[in-house]
């Protein structure tokens, strides 16, 4: 027979969680139908009508799931807020300012990578918190699994693949044009057929982006990335106006933020530069489980799952 359901924890944080953020608990659905079947994606068999993502609407709910509840953001992104913490702490600590820190930990370093493994981690149970309605694991977020290497081999596909395609055939465009020994207006030339082909790369990341909340889910990368391309079919303009929003919020917000503090540090010394470190941490958290609302919320438009209906909803 089944095993018996796994009883859950009836401490005070998850009491505060369910008294504080009722909605998002309920709004998650134990299981969801995919209106894309195997058979439908298989080769060769016509694809489903192609169903319009609404981009505000979609956007909205991503920003209510994360800033409406606060309790349930923290007990699912603490090891996040954790690691980051720790991780900035111990490069400010050694550089004696955070400012030198973080740019420092831009590079290839162990302290990014296991703050982008606590990313990782945080955005997979996220995307099951909302499809699935799995409670906070706690620490248990940060134990390995297999979806980690599946989310990182499609982050490699999606994103490193895209950039060094449309890195390459720039690079041989201003190349060709350097050959050739091209005066400067056909540089200008160069550069505007270069533009075509980032805003290409662009829309082939937003098709392929809703293969991570599918790998969440028990996907394996390559059938989930297929699956994407063809559920995304007739949305690549909203889907990449999206992921221009959401970049946008994060290159204004992060600066914002960080000089913000910087100037906190500045007057309060050593209490400024803790605030500091808790501020970026929070902002690294907030933006993973935003885009994975954003990319669970499109998942859940496209497959016709039941937490769809948390666009509907009014704030």
């Amino acid at each position: 027979g089944s095993p018996p359901p796994r009883r859950r924890s009836r401490g005070p944080v998850r009491w505060l969680a369910l008294t504080l953020d009722p909605r998002w608990i309920k709004l998650a659905p134990r299981q969801g139908e995919d209106r894309l079947s195997d058979a439908d994606s298989a080769p060769g068999r016509p694809a489903p009508p192609a169903i319009p993502v609404p981009v505000w609407r979609v956007i909205a709910a991503g920003l209510r799931s994360v800033f409406l509840y606060p309790a349930n953001f923290i007990q699912r992104a603490w090891p996040l807020l954790l690691v980051a913490s720790l991780v900035l702490a111990l490069r400010g600590a050694r550089f004696g300012d955070l400012e030198q820190a973080v740019d420092d930990s831009l590079g290839a370093g162990l302290g990014m990578a296991a703050v982008a493994l606590a990313a990782l981690a945080v955005a997979v149970r996220w995307h099951r918190g909302l499809l699935m309605g799995e409670p906070p694991p706690g620490i248990a977020t940060l134990r390995p699994e297999m979806a980690w290497l599946r989310f990182a081999a499609a982050f490699v596909l999606v994103i490193a693949g895209t950039m060094l395609v449309g890195s390459l055939i720039v690079a041989a465009l201003i190349g060709a044009a350097e050959v050739l020994a091209l005066p400067y207006r056909s540089f200008a030339v160069v550069w505007g057929l270069a533009a075509p082909v980032f805003l290409a790369m662009a829309m082939i990341t937003g098709r392929l982006m809703t293969a991570y909340p599918m790998i969440a889910l028990g996907g394996r990368t390559l059938e989930s990335l297929r699956r994407s391309w063809r559920l995304t079919r007739g949305n690549s303009w909203r889907l990449m106006l999206m992921l221009a929003i959401y970049t946008a919020m994060e290159w204004l917000l992060f600066p914002a933020v960080h000089w913000a503090f910087q100037e906190i540090e500045n007057v309060l010394g050593v209490a400024g530069f803790a605030l500091g470190i808790v501020a970026d941490a929070l902002m690294v958290a907030l933006f993973t489980a935003l885009i994975a609302s954003i990319l669970s919320y499109i998942y859940a438009v496209l497959t016709g799952h039941p937490a769809a209906a948390e666009l509907d909803r009014k704030a």
